[in-house]
């Protein structure tokens, strides 16, 4: 079972030292820029539940870090339609979905809050991404 393992880390690091530099470090900016962004989102959101009193200024903020979370998705599946349509491609497309899963998860939970549902509703921040589905 070693063996096994240690071939398919193996396979696994060869993989990634063939995909394209540029898409390294766009998908490295898109992990930095959102994990910055959530946990702004979830700092709003625990803020504004602590309070009885809505503050403007903290609805605008929480408004302009939605705006900054979809334009990173929308960046995103962009540069997921451009990817070129080969083994490679494939798997670069497939290391966008945990990022883009985690961006899912804050659209539902700022819709669900805008819809009426009753406000504060924990999901942990980061949700673990073995429990999603593979849509590929």
């Amino acid at each position: 079972r070693m063996a096994k393992d240690a071939k398919t880390d193996e396979d696994r690091k060869e993989a990634i030292a063939r995909l394209d530099g540029e898409f390294k470090k766009k998908l490295d900016t898109y992990f930095r820029r959102t994990s910055e962004l959530l946990r702004h989102f979830f700092g709003l959101r625990r803020l504004r539940h602590s309070c009885q009193k809505k503050n403007k200024k903290e609805e605008q903020k929480l408004k302009r870090i939605v705006e900054g979370l979809e334009a990173v998705y929308r960046e995103m599946e962009a540069m997921r339609k451009i990817l070129p349509q080969n083994e490679d491609g494939e798997m670069m497309r497939k290391m966008c979905f945990p990022i883009m899963n985690q961006l899912d998860c804050a659209f539902k939970l700022h819709s669900a809050t805008d819809a009426g549902s009753g406000g504060f509703q924990s999901v942990g921040g980061f949700q673990s991404v073995g429990g999603f589905v593979d849509v590929s």
